[in-house]
This record gives structure tokens, sequence and C-alpha cells, in this order.
């Protein structure tokens, strides 16, 4: 039977239309983008620091729930919050693909279980009010916590998860009915706020891999769209509100650098409209039981902004 190794995003695509990321602080967004609101109220910085336990029965969902918010504890990051409206999308896309047969996140209206053609579309139609959608997809012969880690171990999947902007999550998530494909589907649906912040001012940038973490592998997780590098991505995030700018990003072994391609909205276009997000992308596989150090120098919003960790590997 196929096993699908591929995990599908919307974010790099949802950000080239500006659909479902809330756009960047830089000058690299498209023609095409919304324009910002027009609102004079201030942005919020209140981070979640409890939630609601979440209700899935789906055991699998249950653990994935645990481990978004395990990620963004350890990150300094607000937790988010199950949302049954989200769910409800995530489930009706999730029924979609597995009659579909295949990852995709736009739906045809001739196709069983069409439930809205993009990601936003399907939210207002369950009746989400909030703000705007991130959308991540996986087929997987195992998802709960792994699952996550999965999404986390990619350069661009990963970005809806660090999010300072999301405050809700809705999930769903079905076995695959085709002899041909292995596993389980599984939707992720993310819900932004334009003027509340999770961890901003007091968590102005968030890294992955944490500092002092020992990564669960030494690659990347296939993905589309898919970035440069086959080693573990190291990135940084700020609030989306704000403007990132890379002056040096490097990685390095044991003092030596780590050739690795450094992504960001102005030189990746998987990357545009994403303005808060720089991504080091190791050209091969990085070593097995080894302490790498990340330092990162540029500007955030004009201020200087320097950064320095380290991790280590399996």
């Amino acid at each position: 039977m196929k096993k699908s190794r591929i995990l599908f995003i919307n974010i790099a695509t949802a950000c080239i239309f500006i659909s479902g990321c809330g756009g960047g602080g830089d000058d690299s967004s498209p023609s095409n983008a919304s324009p910002a609101p027009t609102t004079n109220a201030p942005t919020v910085f209140l981070p979640t620091v409890s939630v609601s336990p979440a209700t899935y029965s789906d055991q699998d969902l249950l653990q994935a729930f645990a481990r978004v918010n395990e990620i963004r504890k350890q990150t300094g990051l607000g937790l988010i919050a199950q949302n049954n409206q989200l769910d409800l999308a995530a489930q009706r896309h999730t029924n979609y693909l597995v009659a579909k047969q295949g990852l995709d996140h736009f739906e045809r209206a001739d196709l069983p279980y069409f439930s809205g053609v993009t990601w936003t579309d399907r939210a207002n139609a369950a009746g989400y009010t909030g703000g705007i959608i991130d959308e991540v997809a996986l087929i997987r012969p195992v998802l709960g916590a792994q699952a996550v880690n999965d999404f986390m171990s990619t350069a661009y999947h990963r970005i809806p998860f660090l999010n300072h902007a999301n405050f809700d999550i809705g999930m769903g998530a079905k076995p695959s009915e085709s002899i041909t494909i292995a596993g389980k589907y599984f939707v992720l649906n993310f819900g932004y706020s334009a003027y509340r912040r999770q961890g901003a001012p007091n968590t102005p940038y968030v890294v992955w891999p944490i500092p002092g973490a020992v990564t669960d592998r030494v690659e990347q997780e296939p993905e589309s769209p898919s970035p440069r590098g086959a080693g573990y991505a190291v990135s940084i995030h700020v609030d989306p509100g704000k403007s990132l700018m890379v002056q040096s990003f490097e990685l390095r072994e044991n003092g030596n650098v780590v050739p690795s391609y450094s992504l960001n909205s102005r030189n990746d276009p998987n990357l545009a409209g994403t303005g808060y997000v720089a991504i080091l992308s190791p050209i091969l596989k990085l070593k097995n039981a080894t302490i790498y150090t990340a330092n990162f120098k540029g500007l955030l919003d004009n201020q200087p902004l320097v950064a320095e960790w380290s991790f280590s590997t399996p």
C-alpha cells in the first residue's frame, strides 16, 4: 500500500494570496494582498495561560491538542483553545479529503462533502466568527502527538503552531478508505486575531528548536510546498504585525558553519507575506548526537535583534 509522506500546508499559498496568514510586516507582500484593517484599535498583548480541557472523543486528537499547547508553553507563547466551529470546518474538510483520496486545501463544489472552496469559506460556513484562518493537513499511519512533531520537523508547516496571534484551533481526523493510501487524514485549522497577541511583548520572539532541546530527528519531514535543504530546520518567529529583517543567520557545529539555506520573505516565494519568520534549512541532514548552536542577527521593526541558542540531535 502507498503511504503518503508529504504534509500539505496552506500557509505559503495563503500568504501569497493573503487569505490565511494575516500578512506580514515587511514590504514584500504581493500586490493582491488584502488591505490592512482601517480601525485604530490597539493591539492587546494578553497571552492565554489556561484553556478548557479538550473534548475530543478521538484519542489522536486529544493527544495532538495536548502536544500543540505543550509546544506553545515551551516557547513562551499563550495557549490556544479548542473551537467547536473550527472543529466542524476541519472535520468537514477531512471528510472531503477522504472521499477525494488525496490532500488539497481547495474544494470543488461538484465533489462529495463539499463545504467551501477555501479554508476561510469552510470556517465561515461552520459559523466561526474569529479572525483569519490557517490550515495544515497530512496523512499518517500514526497521528496524535507524533503528527504534531511531524509538522514541527518541517520548515514551513511549523509556522502556524508558533504564531503569536493564533488563539483558536479546530481538528478533524478520519481513516483513509482507499486501498492504495494507508493511514488517517488529519486537518488542523487555526484561528487568528488581528489585535490580540499570545506572548508578546514579554516574548518578542520564539525559536525552534527551543534552547536546550533534543530534536526527535535529524532531517526535515517532506512537505508541499517543498523548501530547499534536508536537515532539521531552525527558525525564529516574531509577532506577525512586526517586520523581521535578517542580517545574518548561521548554524554551527563545534564552531564550524553548517551549510544551510537562509529562507525568509525576501528570498523565498513560499514565504511571501510572512515577514515575521526566518528559517535556516541545512543542506544536508544533521549529525546524530551532536550539539548545534544557532546565531541570528537582524532587525525587529528596525531595532537590533540578536539571538543565540543551542540544541542537540538524538
